[in-house]
C-alpha cells in the first residue's frame, strides 16, 4: 500500500462488511487501530502481528470468529486490546502473557 505514514486508523461505527484485509499489517507505522461496531466478518488476521508498533486495537462489536492469532502476542507496544461481542472462541494464547 501507500499508506506507509499513517499512524492512526479511525473507521469505527460504520457499515464496513466483509474480511478484514491482511494487507493492514503492511501498515507498520500504526499505533491505533479502531474498526468497533462494523459488520466485519471472518477471522482477524495473522498478519496484524507485524504492527509492531500498535497501542490501541479495538476490533469490538462486529462478527468476527475462530480463534485469537497467537502472533497479536508479538504486539509489544499494544496497552489496550479489545475483541468484545464477536464470535470468537478457543483460549486466549499464552503469548499473551
Amino acid at each position: 500500500g501507500k499508506l506507509t505514514q499513517l499512524t492512526d486508523l479511525q473507521m469505527h461505527i460504520n457499515q464496513l462488511r466483509g474480511n478484514i484485509p491482511s494487507e493492514l499489517g503492511n501498515l507498520m507505522k500504526v499505533t491505533a487501530l479502531f474498526l468497533e461496531n462494523n459488520v466485519l466478518t471472518g477471522t482477524i488476521p495473522s498478519e496484524m502481528g507485524n504492527l509492531s508498533f500498535m497501542a490501541y486495537l479495538d476490533l469490538s462489536e462486529n462478527y468476527l470468529n475462530g480463534t485469537i492469532p497467537i502472533q497479536l502476542g508479538n504486539l509489544e507496544q499494544l496497552v489496550r486490546l479489545f475483541l468484545v461481542n464477536n464470535a470468537l472462541f478457543g483460549e486466549i494464547p499464552t503469548e499473551f502473557g
